[in-house]
């Protein structure tokens, strides 16, 4: 049941973006509300714990980028 609730994010930017034809950053901008609201309304997460992991997936995709601009540029 869980992994079920799990792809209700992934399954809501894909029927945006493409059954919907919105732009990316709105779509995901949804699903990221969808995920915030899951985390804490059915896994009872804290909103600090929620909080330090979306903070946690930004210093991830600021460090790709970092290794993708130094690739092309260098």
């Amino acid at each position: 049941m869980y992994a079920i609730i799990a792809l209700i994010p992934i399954i809501v930017a894909l029927v945006l973006m493409a059954g919907l034809n919105m732009s990316a950053p709105k779509s995901l901008a949804i699903s990221l509300i969808v995920s915030i609201v899951i985390a804490l309304a059915i896994w009872k997460m804290k909103v600090v714990t929620v909080a330090a992991y979306g903070i946690l997936g930004l210093l991830g995709a600021i460090e790709v980028f970092f290794i993708i601009y130094g690739a092309i540029l260098f």
